[in-house]
Formats: structure tokens, sequence, C-alpha cells
């Protein structure tokens, strides 16, 4: 018998799972200052050599009242946030506001994935880890 394909599916993008893919979830509270958006262990995310990692949706959650702009970067250092290298910006208004943003960003290998906030802001990436 044939083996079925697993098929990873956000959005309108598909893609067949292959044993080089790893799928990520990346996430950082941010309030203000640059940050690299965390993985496993609690440790700043860095693309491995060899690799590239697509984000496929974004996520910004409202951890205080008023307006939090929330931001991701494509970044050679980690905790820094260069206005040259945002990826995607999206105001969400006050505490408990979700923004959901699908995308397709790949970020090279050795490259860190950046984040700030003008005020408190949870951000979530989901992407796919895969040979470059």
């Amino acid at each position: 018998m044939a083996e079925v394909p697993v098929i990873i599916t956000l959005g309108g993008q598909k893609f067949v799972y292959t044993a080089d893919m790893k799928v990520l979830l990346l996430t950082r509270l941010t309030s203000g200052s640059a940050k690299s958006l965390r993985g496993e262990n609690d440790v700043d995310y860095q693309v491995p050599v060899g690799k590239v990692a697509r984000i496929l949706s974004v996520t910004f959650v409202g951890m205080a009242s008023g307006s939090n702009a929330g931001k991701i970067y494509d970044e050679a250092t980690a905790n820094t946030a260069t206005g040259a290298n945002r990826l995607c910006e999206v105001d969400v208004e006050g505490t408990t506001a979700v923004i959901r943003n699908e995308c397709s960003y790949d970020i090279a290998a050795t490259r860190y994935i950046g984040c700030d906030s003008s005020g408190s802001t949870g951000v979530t990436c989901v992407a796919l880890e895969m040979d470059a």
C-alpha cells in the first residue's frame, strides 16, 4: 500500500510534509524593546545553517490598554528590530485584542525573527523550518 502524504495547510498555503521539515511555534512578549522570538527551551530562535524558516502566520495579542503597534523583523542579530528589516506591523487596540495575519515570509539561515511593540503585546508565529 502506498504511503499517503501528509499535507500541511494554513490559509491558502499547502505544503507536502517531508522529512527535512519541522513545524515551529515561536513566541515572545514584547513591551517597547526589541526582542527575538523564542522556540524550544525558551531560547532565541536562529534559523540553522542550510535551512530556511517560512513564517505562515503571525498573531499579535494586546496585553495593555490603548494602542499597541506589534511588529516583526528579519534580523541578523538577536534582540534587534531595524525599521528597514520590518516584515509586518499591525495596530492591536486594547487588552485581549487579537490580530492574526496569514503570510509567507522566508527567513534565511543564521537569521533571527525580531519583534517589538509600542505597548505590551504578545507575538506568536507559526513557521516551517526546511532545507534551503
